[in-house]
């Protein structure tokens, strides 16, 4: 009779396992609860990620469109923007960042864009 029993599974671990909530409202507040601080950390920076950045770039790409026509607010140079296009998106990403043969040129385009501004802005000793 001992063989008969081991052969055939029990029915208590298929008891034991975890069912879905009846409302999904529940799942998601009881997450919220567990970690209300870790929870709002991540909205914010949803928030930030999805509403700001995509604000943030089309104030760059339209201020660099406005210094081809010549109607710039910044007086900032197409080459200046770009030069710190290109060394913000290398020194953005971290494996760009910790390569040192990708960091040197995105610290020589950030002192390029440096140089390229204060050229455009001599000051008067008149």
């Amino acid at each position: 009779m001992t063989e008969t029993a081991a052969a055939q599974p029990s029915a208590a671990p298929a008891a034991n396992l975890e069912r879905p909530p009846d409302k999904p409202w529940q799942f998601f507040w009881s997450m919220i609860r567990f970690s209300g601080w870790l929870y709002l950390a991540i909205t914010i920076m949803r928030i930030f990620i999805f509403g700001l950045v995509p604000q943030i770039s089309a104030l760059i790409l339209r201020e660099f469109f406005n210094t081809l026509s010549g109607v710039s607010s910044l007086g900032l140079t197409p080459q200046t923007i770009a030069a710190a296009v290109v060394a913000l998106a290398l020194l953005i990403n971290p494996k760009t960042r910790e390569n040192e043969k990708t960091l040197i040129p995105a610290c020589a385009a950030v002192f390029f864009s440096m140089w390229l501004e204060m050229r455009g802005q001599q000051p008067n000793i008149s």
